[in-house]
């Protein structure tokens, strides 16, 4: 397989990176609290999927493979820990892995558990 390893590879994904960076971050501002909370976990898969999707371009199945189970981890650990606020929209989470929050750190209000 081709590797991707040049320098208009390099630039592409960091065009692309910026461009679901930006998307996510006016959506994020502009959606409404219903529509954060059903976006939230299919845009933190997506953008697992893509780094997976780079990993394979600049370095082939080996390096799929290598960062599968890092970044599958790491899409499970946001979207169990990210919780969003019914009150006041914000967005809360712990520094830690396990304890997951269960009040606002904004407003103080209580999270539903399936909400995040």
């Amino acid at each position: 397989m081709t590797s991707f390893a040049s320098p208009d590879a390099e630039t592409t994904i960091f065009a692309v990176w910026t461009a679901i960076f930006i998307g996510l971050l006016v959506f994020w501002q502009m959606a409404s609290l219903g529509a954060r909370r059903t976006a939230q976990p299919y845009a933190v898969t997506f953008a697992g999927i893509v780094v997976l999707l780079f990993a394979w371009l600049q370095v082939g199945q080996q390096g799929f493979f290598f960062a599968l189970i890092p970044v599958a981890i790491i899409i499970a650990l946001n979207i169990t820990v990210l919780k969003i606020c019914g009150r006041c929209g914000t967005a809360s989470r712990t520094m830690l892995i396990l304890p997951v929050v269960k009040y606002c750190g904004h407003c103080g209000s209580e999270l539903d558990s399936k909400a995040g």
